[in-house]
Order: structure tokens, then sequence, then C-alpha cells
């Protein structure tokens, strides 16, 4: 898999909240929003020099490619765009590229940001869940792309690919004894694992990055986002719900 041109063939709109553990302790929360053929992210991890927050924008041509990210996070003096120059249009919810603000079609304003060039087939880092959800869909047991970092632009070739007899995570959600056989895929970059996922009956129930898991909130996206938040800070519950406060 070079590009995801086939990611978007009849994709529905989802919601989907985890959460983050460090160990026993919860540390954070992560939203992700599929809508007007954009994936959203939202990324919260607490510590004790502060949090980090992050935001991620990528926008879909049906059929065809992604074609513009915008992305910012904790530490960035202004966000990052990237353009896919393989699929570059001037239509959507993140428009043209201007020295103002980008509007959105669920009515965020963006600041436009600093601009980096990437090679076309390529696809950006937080797509990859858009990646993991169509090989769990469609049975397939691996997938090869190249992995654009959202701040740098530098791409990586990134395998995705069913692991086996694996052992399941330390945590997952709560009715997962209802469920199916419970699969793992790890995400491998150099041959190196980078990150894992535990599916079941075509949901994903946990991952784990570089020791920090996360475990889905398996309610109804409404209840789910608020268990998903309960005990953040005001101000990361705010990030997550509104998006960073500019």
């Amino acid at each position: 898999m070079s590009t995801p041109r086939e990611l978007l063939q009849e994709w529905p709109d989802f919601e989907r909240w985890e959460v983050f553990r460090d160990g026993t302790q919860r540390v954070g929360a992560m939203r992700r929003v599929w809508k007007y053929s954009v994936l959203l992210t939202r990324v919260v991890i607490e510590g004790d020099e502060g949090p980090y927050q992050a935001e991620s924008r990528i926008r879909f041509i049906p059929g065809i490619d992604w074609d513009l990210s915008w992305f910012h996070a904790t530490g960035m003096e202004e966000p990052v765009l990237l353009h896919n120059p393989a699929s570059w249009t001037h239509t959507g919810s993140l428009p043209v590229i201007g020295s103002g603000n980008i509007p959105t079609r669920d009515g965020r304003e963006l600041p436009s940001g600093r601009r980096r060039p990437v090679e076309a087939g390529t696809l950006p880092g937080y797509g990859e869940y858009l990646v993991l959800a169509r090989m769990v869909a469609s049975g397939r047991r691996e997938a090869q792309w190249n992995a654009v970092d959202d701040e740098t632009g530098l791409a990586q070739q990134t395998r995705l690919v069913a692991v086996d007899d694996a052992p399941p995570p330390a945590r997952l959600p709560a009715g997962v004894e209802a469920m199916g056989p419970i699969q793992r895929f790890d995400r491998m970059v150099a041959g190196t694992v980078r990150a894992s996922h535990w599916v079941a009956d075509g949901v994903v129930l946990a991952s784990e990055w570089n020791g920090i898991h996360s475990v889905a909130v398996l309610d109804q996206a409404g209840s789910a986002g608020w268990e998903a938040i309960a005990g953040l800070e005001p101000a990361n519950a705010d990030f997550l719900l509104q998006g960073m406060q500019r």
C-alpha cells in the first residue's frame, strides 16, 4: 500500500475517544473525528512539566488521496501545513493557504502557519488510524506506506503488520469478554516496532506508544467523551472538546 486512495470508499462518519495510561496512572486522552472527509485528532498528555497538546487535521479527496494536513502542538511557534503535490486542490473544509487564518466547515479559525513540502505517495502520521481501520475492515494483514512526520515533513517507510498468537495488552476496555479473538497489529519503521494496536470484531481496543497505553472508550460518542475527559485539568478537557485557544 503506497497511498491511502482506497480509504475513503463509502467511509462513514465516526467519533472515537481513548484514554492514555502510564502504568496504572491515567495521564491523558485522545479524540478522533472523521467528518467532511477530514480526520481530526486531538491529543492531551498531562505531566509534571505541563501538558502536551496536539491537534491534527488531514483533509482527503474521496476516492483520490489526502491533499492537506494542518498540525499544531505544544512547543511549536506556529502550525505546520503539508500539502500533497499529487492531489492539491483549493476546495473543501481546509481551503486555500493564505497569509491569514483558515476557516473550516466546523466553524474553526486555524492560523495558516508554515508550509513544508512533502513527496507524493505519502501520508501524514496521524493518518495511520485510517490505514489500520481499513486493514481491519478488509481483512488485510499487512500494509506499507511512506509516513510523513506531521511537524517536520520528513518521510519514513512504514509497515503495519498483523502478529499471530500475540498476548493481549495490559489493559482492555470493559465488555471485551463478549467480543471475538483479539488480534495485534504492529507498526514498524526500519525493522523496529514503534507502536502496537489490539483489535477485536473490527474495533481497535487498545494501543501502545513507546510505553504509554491508550484504551478505547466503547460507549456512544457523547458519553464516551465525558468519560474520557473526566479527571483532566479543565483547560485540557476544553482543548479536546474545542481545540487550541488562539
